[in-house]
């Protein structure tokens, strides 16, 4: 569903059901987008709380803005970030405190990448890797295969697009 889909299918629940609750998250606005982010707050009725999953346990960062009317996400308090390097096999390093963000594409500029040393070179994280940072099982992005096969792109798309577990733990 698109960002005011959405909006408004919650705006219709909640006057059928008035104790529907809500979790909103959106990726951080750019400066130059300020009136989109006040359009998206309007939307909601709701101000955003900008918050990264790796001030809440996360290996990976995953900057983003929340919204919540069932928790006060202003008094969420953090914790210490889980190295990257112990969800990695023993070949594999991340040189950085936190790992990059998993991004849904293939095709960005930064991607998440370790450093393999049997291949003696860096490289882009494994499928099940980017399962891992995010605090999923292995494979939960595979799906029923014998209902639908998921292609690395699209799994990867599912992998980027989901919410960092580590923030749910919360």
């Amino acid at each position: 569903l698109s960002a005011t889909a959405s909006a408004e299918l919650h705006k219709k629940l909640r006057s059928t059901n008035p104790n529907v609750k809500k979790l909103v998250e959106n990726v951080e606005f750019h400066p130059s987008l300020s009136e989109h982010l006040v359009q998206f707050q309007n939307m909601w009725a709701d101000k955003f709380v900008s918050l990264n999953a790796a001030e809440f346990g996360s290996p990976s960062s995953r900057p983003r803005q929340y919204m919540a009317d069932f928790v006060n996400l202003t008094r969420l308090r953090p914790m210490k970030h889980l190295s990257p390097n112990a969800l990695l096999s023993r070949h594999r390093h991340c040189d950085r405190q936190v790992m990059r963000c998993i991004v849904a594409s293939e095709q960005t500029r930064h991607p998440p990448q370790v450093y393999d040393t049997l291949r003696g070179q860096r490289s882009c994280l494994t499928i099940n890797e980017a399962e891992h940072m995010q605090g999923w099982p292995t494979d939960i992005s595979r799906g029923d295969p014998n209902v639908c096969k998921q292609s690395t792109t699209q799994r990867l798309q599912h992998i980027g697009n989901a919410l960092n577990s580590h923030q749910c733990y919360h």
